[in-house]
């Protein structure tokens, strides 16, 4: 059984919804709570989400990502909901929240994946012979560099 922690990242096809689907929630729960969570919050929420979106989804993924929770925060901020406002300080600032926070978390997931990909388990000797495989029981390690044999270390 092959473990693929990290090493690839989720597909846009499949991150995309999921994204999308926690962007209608905040939006909803904003909506429902009217007023009480304000509009700092919602933009902490939909920052967090598109950062943790884009850092486990493909590269592509965080730019619609970013743009849909740009949306959110401009539509859920304040009363009337979801009658967007794209223009003023509040969009502006949630355009570049937003924005830096889904580069920063798509260059730190791709530097991760990148990192994870180059970890290997080695045997001792650090050479694996053609056919076998670096990660096995113990005794094939010790089989293969000779421990257990009875033989002696040279003086």
């Amino acid at each position: 059984m092959t473990h693929h922690l990290g090493r690839r990242p989720v597909p846009a096809p499949y991150a995309l919804p999921a994204g999308l689907a926690v962007f209608l929630a905040v939006g909803t729960v904003a909506a429902v709570l009217h007023g009480r969570l304000d509009a700092a919050g919602v933009l902490i929420a939909c920052a967090a989400v598109a950062g943790i979106t884009s850092f486990v989804a493909e590269p592509v993924a965080s730019v619609f990502l970013a743009g849909i929770g740009w949306l959110t925060v401009v539509g859920f901020s304040r009363p009337p909901y979801a009658q967007l406002r794209p223009t003023g300080m509040a969009a502006t600032r949630a355009a570049v929240i937003i924005g830096v926070t889904a580069l920063a978390a798509t260059g730190l997931g791709v530097v991760f994946r990148w990192y994870w990909r180059r970890l290997t388990l080695m045997p001792p000797g650090g050479h694996v012979p053609p056919g076998r495989s670096a990660v096995g029981p113990a005794s094939a390690v010790r089989a293969r560099s000779g421990a257990g044999r009875g033989t002696r270390r040279p003086a």
